[in-house]
This record gives structure tokens, sequence and C-alpha cells, in this order.
């Protein structure tokens, strides 16, 4: 019950992030259903990407944000006794991040007309990370759940993406994929995250407030320099501009 209870609490604010997090899906959802019958429809692989690079920025910044100050929210809310560590926080925040871009792809497959492949990745995706985690448990106790499900979740990711971008026409413009700088993007806000939870914020309100601002402030700066453009600019970055 005590480790369950550790569980559960050191995982409650990363919960509610990735909640928040899942209406990009559901927000795109029926515009790109559209979109890939549409006569435009070789527009899609480049929406796509547009989308994915949108939820990944955002998911990082916000993982980021809650590893750095889970440590101080924990015992301010419920007591020191119930937090679980920095590993395990960091693994919960690798598994909203990668769990949650896996979701999109799945929900983006299924919106371009795989909705019975998609439904049964999905399925397979969820008995094989019952497994992993279950032998994280029994490995590396409580820390090592959510790294082991991180595993299982960045194979589906793989798999789904692969036969999503089969499913869409070939583009009439370069995609706008991750330069160099891009791809190193969600690793460089991930690792200050994780530097900071190491320094260990003070448990005090104006720690955690202030910390979670300069996190935020620094995780959106390199997203916004480094995420990649289109060469024609789609809709969402022309929106993020305005």
């Amino acid at each position: 019950p005590v480790a369950a209870a550790v569980y559960s609490l050191t995982r409650r604010a990363m919960d509610g992030v990735r909640a928040l997090l899942e209406s990009i899906a559901w927000a795109v959802y029926g515009g790109f259903a559209h979109l890939v019958t549409a006569a435009d429809r070789h527009r899609a692989r480049a929406v796509l990407h547009e989308i994915l690079a949108l939820r990944l920025g955002a998911a990082c910044v916000c993982g980021a944000v809650v590893l750095a100050v889970n440590e101080p929210f924990v015992p301010l809310l419920f007591g020191p006794e119930n937090f679980g560590g920095i590993w395990l926080t960091a693994g919960f925040a690798a598994q909203m991040i990668v769990g949650g871009q896996t979701f999109l792809a799945n929900y983006l497959f299924r919106a371009a007309g795989r909705v019975r492949e998609g439904s049964i990745l999905l399925a397979a995706e969820a008995m094989a990370r019952v497994g992993a985690v279950l032998a994280g448990l029994t490995i590396a106790g409580l820390a090592g759940a959510p790294w082991m499900a991180v595993g299982v979740t960045s194979v589906a990711l793989v798999v789904t993406l692969r036969r999503l971008e089969r499913e869409l026409p070939p583009s009439g413009t370069p995609p706008g994929r991750p330069t160099a700088g891009g791809w190193l993007a969600p690793y460089l806000v991930f690792m200050f995250g994780l530097t900071i939870a190491i320094m260990r914020v003070p448990a005090s309100w104006a720690w955690f407030i202030s910390t979670a601002a300069a996190v935020m402030a620094f995780g959106a700066a390199v997203f916004w320099w480094l995420l990649p453009r289109s060469v024609v600019e789609g809709s969402l970055m022309r929106w993020l501009r305005t």
C-alpha cells in the first residue's frame, strides 16, 4: 500500500500534464481525417510533421518543468514520505512524452482510415507494456516500471509512424524535418529539467513557482529556435507566430 501511494502521488502532476496535452489529439483528428481525403491531400505529410513537432515541443517543456519541481511539489502537498525519487519522476516524464507521442501518431493513423490496424497496434502495445512494467518492477523496483514502459512505447511509436507515413501521399514540398539541432532539442530540454531536479529545489512555493517559470522559459526558447519550419509554413506555425 505504501509503495502504491508513492507511485501514484509521484506521477500525479505528470498525469495532469498528459491529460492536458492530449487535447492536441482531440483538436486535430477531424481536420486531419478530412485532409487525407481532400484534393490537397499532398499537404498531409507536412501537416503531420507540424502536429508531431508541436506536441513534442509542448510535452518536453511540460515534462521538464514537472521533473524539475516535482520533488518540492509532492512533499508540499502530500508529505516528503510520498515522493518516489528523481529517477521515478524522470521515468514518468519520459513515459508521458513518448507515450503521448505514440497515442497521437496512432490517433492520426486511424484518422487516415486505418481504424482496425491502429486499434490492433494499441492493444498490442498495451499488453506488451503490462509485461514490461512487471519486469521493471521486478528488476529495478518502482523506478524501473516507467522506464521499461518507455522502451515498449518507443518501439510502438516507430512502428506506428512508419505505417502512417506509408498511408500518406508524397509531399509536394519538403516536410520540414528536424535539423541536427532540432533532433537535440528534446534531449536538451529534458536534461535541463533533470539537472535542476538533481540540484534539488528547496521545498517552498516561492522556489517552486520561480523554478517552474525558469524551466518553461528555457524550454520554450530552445524549441522555438531549434524545431523545424516548413519551407511553406502551414497554418499551425503561422498561428503560433501571430
